[in-house]
């Protein structure tokens, strides 16, 4: 017996997803833009803070990654979560869809870019 679908979820999901990746290009945008404007004469550490900009960008991609997976596998329900994790770095975004196959001492952190 297969796997009910729901061909109409499809569409949605995939264009979350644009639009999600959409957001995170922006933000990266915005990243560049504060980087250039305020390291020069910036006190060393002033601007760590901003690293959260890099981290959410780090999110909307995992989430944009997930929800395409999803999108791709045609609204079949349940879907499959390894299928679903295949494409994410983040370990918090993975627990999502594999709770039981991240560690505590996971990061996932992939490419991380620093603004300082």
């Amino acid at each position: 017996m297969s796997a009910p679908h729901s061909p109409a979820l499809s569409p949605l999901l995939a264009a979350i997803a644009r639009e999600i990746d959409t957001s995170r290009r922006m933000l990266h945008g915005i990243e560049a833009a504060i980087a250039g404007c305020c390291t020069s004469g910036a006190a060393p550490g002033a601007f760590a803070g901003l690293q959260g900009i890099d981290r959410l960008g780090q999110r909307l991609a995992d989430l944009a990654t997930l929800l395409a997976a999803l999108a791709e596998q045609g609204g079949a329900l349940p879907p499959d979560p390894a299928r679903l994790a295949a494409g994410l770095n983040l370990a918090e975004i993975r627990a999502l869809v594999l709770p039981d196959a991240v560690t505590d001492c996971e990061t996932g952190d992939a490419d991380a870019t620093w603004l300082l």
